[in-house]
């Protein structure tokens, strides 16, 4: 009978819960924007970044957008005031966002955030069909920060999950979805790596194929000057990252925390890089095991967001895609161990990361990536080597 209450128990909290996040943002929205004040929804936020790239590819100049007091002027232009904000994206990003600036700035950001949130819940209903976890995703934090900075995090999560989706099926079709995540190469090169491990060939074939046609198509459609614009700034963000110049609290990854608290730049690469070693061997390791999709997605969504040195917590929106993934598993299996704590401590994350943000401190969020790491290398789930799980037959080509 108690275990049944706790079931009971658990079950209202997260479907009351996400509801009554919502209805506290998007109250929180009205009134900002009912009073216009301050870092209300009218306020310029990150998108302004993406849509003045837009404005000066469509004007013909899209090498200007890293040359840093052009892009810096367009942005202040717009703006009204000062807006340093240096663009570090390759031109691939360009490409794909060229289209914003074809509408007012305000318009372009309400349809950026509609498709992009749009996209990514119907990739986490496809992943766990349950009306739940539509609202948990909707009130994830990660996917709020997402709202509220007009980030890209939601379009990359639905571009991840809806590959990953896509993989057992449509392997061709999956590497394409995945290849266009080569847009923010930080995050994109352990997907050839698990594609690799887990003997997905056509998908890692198709993968690569659409990252090189993608890469071209921008150099051929923007100019190659564009390409060699970027090659010139391709340091910029690990060199502020050395000299502190970045907002290193903000920053969730090992190479920040590191210079944040003193350490030399020589401790910081070389901790990043024991990080570095530590997520591949994880993401290569799970997927030649063909363990189950759950804990394969999860191992190479946590060992992304542990791989790169550089990252802010917008990324951490493609949480939402292996916190469905388990979450669906455990609704239809049955709860392992430990499971329920993964969950909570997954959707806290961006949250957590955020509050040590503002208050300047010492970020915590790796530990507790390399924590819900862990909790997925000993899961009871994982299948012995080379016996396919149940629910994913493992590679079909």
């Amino acid at each position: 009978m108690v275990a049944v209450n706790r079931d009971w128990l658990f079950s209202k909290i997260i479907t009351t819960i996400p509801k009554v996040i919502i209805a506290g943002y998007v109250i929180n929205f009205l009134i900002k924007l009912v009073f216009n004040l301050p870092n209300g929804p009218l306020e310029k936020n990150d998108f302004l970044d993406f849509w003045v790239a837009s404005s000066l590819t469509l004007g013909g100049e899209p090498a200007a957008v890293y040359e840093t007091t052009q892009f810096n002027a367009a942005l202040a232009k717009v703006a009204g005031h000062e807006y340093p904000a240096p663009w570090f994206y390759p031109p691939t990003c360009l490409l794909l966002i060229s289209p914003l600036a074809l509408l007012p700035y305000y318009a372009s950001l309400a349809s950026w955030l509609s498709l992009t949130l749009g996209g990514y819940l119907l990739v986490v209903r496809r992943i766990a069909p349950h009306p739940t976890a539509v609202w948990l995703a909707l009130a994830f934090p990660g996917a709020l920060m997402n709202l509220n900075y007009g980030q890209n995090g939601l379009f990359s999560s639905a571009l991840f999950g809806g590959g990953l989706l896509l993989l057992n099926s449509f392997p061709v079709l999956a590497g394409i979805v995945l290849g266009m995540l080569s847009y923010k190469p930080n995050f994109f090169v352990l997907i050839p790596v698990a594609l690799l491990a887990g003997r997905y060939w056509r998908a890692l074939g198709s993968t690569i194929l659409s990252a090189i046609l993608l890469a071209l198509a921008s150099g051929l459609i923007l100019g190659w000057n564009t390409w060699e614009a970027f090659w010139h700034i391709r340091h910029i963000p690990i060199q502020a990252m050395e000299h502190g110049l970045a907002a290193l609290q903000a920053m969730p990854t090992i190479f920040a925390v590191t210079r944040s608290v003193g350490g030399s730049s020589l401790a910081a690469y070389a901790l990043q890089g024991i990080v570095m070693a530590a997520s591949v061997s994880a993401v290569v390791w799970v997927w030649f095991r063909k363990s189950p999709m759950a804990i394969r997605v999860s191992v190479l969504t946590l060992g992304s967001l542990l791989f790169t040195p550089f990252g802010y917590e917008y990324e951490f929106a493609r949480l939402a895609i292996p916190l469905a993934w388990i979450g669906w598993e455990g609704y239809q299996k049955g709860w392992l161990p430990r499971e329920k704590i993964f969950l909570l401590m997954g959707w806290l994350t961006p949250f957590i990361s955020r509050i040590l943000a503002d208050a300047k401190v010492v970020q915590l969020t790796p530990f507790i990536l390399m924590g819900l790491l862990y909790l997925n290398l000993r899961s009871p789930r994982l299948s012995p080597l080379g016996a396919g799980p149940v629910d994913s037959p493992g590679p079909s080509d």
